[in-house]
């Protein structure tokens, strides 16, 4: 079984992709299990659960 690995980052989503904004040490084409939550005007995090 692989490595895990745990990092908050942050992205754009740009024409149905999300772009980090900084880079990841990752191979094109690996494969990612990813948690998305929207920030809100505040700077404040909220799950899309919750919106």
């Amino acid at each position: 079984m692989g490595s895990r690995m745990s990092e908050i980052i942050e992205v754009i989503y740009e024409k149905g992709v999300l772009k980090p904004l900084k880079k990841l040490p990752f191979k094109d084409g690996e494969k990612l299990i990813v948690e998305i939550r929207k920030r809100d005007k505040k700077s404040s995090w909220m799950s899309l659960r919750e919106a």
